[in-house]
């Protein structure tokens, strides 16, 4: 995550965080319904920047079996994530991590990781080249990344040009770089992906966003 953007994550009430995915069309969870099929036998799952637990929560609705492992930097929101999650019925099948994964390893090679809710937009275009290479060398041979980002934004920020978006709110500012489709192919086989599958989808509330599937 750029540094500059945690005092967002800090600041923000959680009331108005879910407000943001209400707005954005993500509460329904829409964009895990169009992915669900190519994860659903994953045997170990990351999520990078869990956030309030939408992810989590929309797996353990469709009764994913495998293990999830939750990434999530900002304490405010991973206090959430452990009362909601870090208890006797999940502990066997989540594990929450309060860091940054770039510089925490993961505790194994996994098979898929989930990068949801433009997470990945919120670092410079090296760091992005640098992040790719990173999960493909801890994935499992046939291991998936799954990149979530917007087409178009709409309703939350500005282009400064047209890859740098700037959100300014009363929390802070939230800055970040969005790829091309072309840069994010050239990302995977910088990284030695066999290839990226893109869907195209909107939102409930018409947002254009598209998915990445990066196959090792």
């Amino acid at each position: 995550m750029n540094d500059k953007n945690i005092d967002f994550y800090k600041k923000i009430n959680l009331d108005k965080f879910k407000e943001f995915a209400r707005l954005m069309g993500l509460d329904t969870k829409i964009d895990i319904d169009f992915i669900y099929p190519y994860i659903q036998s994953a045997k170990i799952l990351v999520e990078l920047g869990a956030g309030y637990g939408r992810v989590i929560e929309a797996l353990l609705e469709k009764g994913f079996q495998g293990q999830i492992v939750a990434f999530e930097r900002v304490s405010e929101l991973m206090n959430h994530l452990r009362s909601q999650f870090d208890n006797e019925k999940f502990n066997r099948k989540i594990t929450l991590i309060e860091a940054d994964f770039k510089y925490y390893p993961f505790p194994e090679k996994v098979d898929v990781v989930l990068w949801l809710w433009s997470g990945f937009l919120e670092y410079s275009k090296i760091e992005q080249i640098q992040n790719v290479k990173r999960i493909y060398a801890n994935l499992t041979d046939k291991g998936v990344l799954v990149i979530e980002i917007p087409i178009e934004v709409k309703h939350l920020g500005k282009h400064e040009d047209h890859q740098i978006i700037k959100v300014e709110t009363e929390w802070g500012t939230i800055e970040a770089y969005m790829p091309r489709y072309e840069e994010l192919l050239d990302y995977a086989a910088q990284a030695g992906f066999a290839g990226v599958e893109r869907l195209d989808y909107a939102t409930t509330t018409n947002l254009k966003r598209a998915i990445y599937i990066f196959r090792k």
